[in-house]
């Protein structure tokens, strides 16, 4: 997760797409996905029976990302509007939430 923080500064929307692949694999890493197929409403289900208090981190961390795709397709006018800091500490959340599913799950 460290490399994920240090590409932080230069480039957060990547950064969180990292971060979720580096959960991503420990999920699959610890057999929390059953399938290539799984929904990630799935996945949030299994851990949330095995893990409860990793959940909703991760349901929130992965709904952020959503969003930052979302804005990434859509063009930058949420930033050219203002709303370029938010976004950022939106995704410094995310990553937070990533770190704290992935340190959790290493510790489980």
């Amino acid at each position: 997760m460290g490399e994920v923080e240090r590409l932080f500064v230069d480039n957060p929307e990547r950064s969180v797409e990292m971060a979720d692949r580096t959960v991503s694999d420990l999920l699959d890493e610890r057999n929390l996905v059953a399938d290539a197929a799984q929904t990630d409403e799935e996945t949030e289900r299994n851990l949330g029976v095995l893990f409860p208090q990793v959940a909703e981190d991760y349901r929130e961390a992965r709904r952020v990302r959503a969003r930052v795709i979302a804005r990434s397709a859509g063009g930058s006018a949420e930033e050219d509007a203002g709303g370029g800091a938010e976004a950022t500490e939106e995704i410094r959340e995310a990553i937070r939430r990533y770190r704290s599913v992935y340190e959790r799950l290493l510790e489980g």
